[in-house]
């Protein structure tokens, strides 16, 4: 049975990622044009509010974990080290956010010149990184809550900020191929970040995640494949590019 607090939690992390994605399909502003430092912000904005949407419901175990073991450590739930964590969490990925900015400033041209086999080869190679033992240590990490948290436990005011950037790093180490995936095929593509999103799920959630981070990879691989060998079409990087 699910306890009320449980439920509350579901409840609140349902509701940010369903409004995540109601913020991606109607945007508040245009697509950015030229870079300039508004835009710079916007990219980030929504970047972060893209994963809010994407990766929170398959952080719900982490911080489900989090919030028994701070009540356990303070005696009682505080909301304050709740939000820090998230905040955290998510501060980490606007971070990589920036990172993907540049490399969507810069790979769209490149792609845009090389013809079919340039995208393909990417996203195969997204493919292979999940057979990587790099991906195998985030991936295990990320699916042992409690064994993160013996480990990386930190007490303070700033703590559970520490710990949720901290988890924010391992969840890039799993997935930062597959959000290079993104910034490859246009950084807003909604039907990517969706498939991204289950895949990602299933490989967090699944008891047979690494199996479910395989498959992913061997699709990724074999759609690399198609495309590289013009056999598959993707849409225009800048049609589909938030950074245009």
């Amino acid at each position: 049975m699910v306890s009320r607090e449980q439920a509350l939690l579901l409840g609140g992390i349902g509701g940010l990622s369903l409004l995540g994605w109601l913020v991606l399909l109607h945007p508040p502003v245009p697509a950015m044009g030229e870079p300039t430092p508004a835009g710079a912000v916007l990219f980030v904005a929504l970047w972060t509010v893209m994963m809010v949407a994407m990766m929170l419901p398959s952080a719900y175990p982490m911080v489900a974990t989090f919030a028994r073991h701070s009540r356990a450590q303070k005696g009682g739930g505080r909301r304050g080290a709740m939000a820090g964590f998230v905040l955290g969490y998510l501060l980490a990925w606007a971070l990589f956010g920036g990172a993907a900015l540049l490399l969507d400033l810069g790979v769209h041209p490149l792609l845009s010149s090389v013809g079919p086999w340039g995208p393909g080869v990417l996203i195969a190679a997204g493919g292979l990184y999940q057979f990587t033992p790099l991906k195998n240590a985030c991936l295990g990490k990320c699916r042992n809550p409690l064994g993160f948290f013996m480990e990386f436990w930190r007490g303070g005011r700033f703590g559970p900020l520490r710990m949720g950037m901290r988890h924010g790093v391992f969840c890039l180490g799993c997935c930062a191929a597959l959000m290079v995936l993104l910034v490859a095929v246009g950084a807003m593509a909604l039907p990517w970040v969706a498939a991204l999103a289950l895949a990602i799920a299933a490989e967090k959630l699944l008891p047979r995640g690494v199996w479910a981070a395989r498959a992913t990879g061997i699709v990724l691989v074999a759609l690399g494949g198609l495309v590289a060998a013009g056999l598959l079409a993707l849409a225009p990087p800048a049609e589909m590019a938030m950074g245009g």
